[in-house]
């Protein structure tokens, strides 16, 4: 997918998740970095313009803020970008470990 030429990427993707591969671009009109997310296809319109009116209505300094949506030429969302903020991925900062339930709280 090409993204709008305002939109420049730097570097590699990240990696992807099961709806989206986000890539770190450079927002030229507004001279920031931002995260744009590239939906895979066949994800739920309706479900992510959802997600997005209600994150973007949001004023938190533990969410991130929705900048923009892209749409193709048939108006589905094809990417959302939203704000960059650097650091560790979050696989490299919370381990990956299998939840077990001891027998004390199995019985509850």
């Amino acid at each position: 997918m090409k993204l709008p030429a305002r939109y420049e990427k730097v570097g590699q993707p990240f990696s992807g998740g099961g709806m989206s591969t986000a890539f770190r671009c450079t927002d030229k009109h507004l001279e920031r970095d931002v995260l744009v997310k590239v939906l895979q296809s066949g994800v739920d319109q309706k479900r992510i313009l959802d997600e997005v009116r209600a994150l973007s209505a949001i004023r938190s300094k533990h969410v991130v803020q929705i900048y923009d949506v892209i749409k193709d030429t048939s108006g589905a969302v094809i990417a959302i970008v939203e704000e960059f903020i650097p650091g560790q991925d979050l696989n490299e900062v919370i381990p990956v470990a299998e939840f077990r339930c001891s027998s004390d709280m199995s019985t509850r």
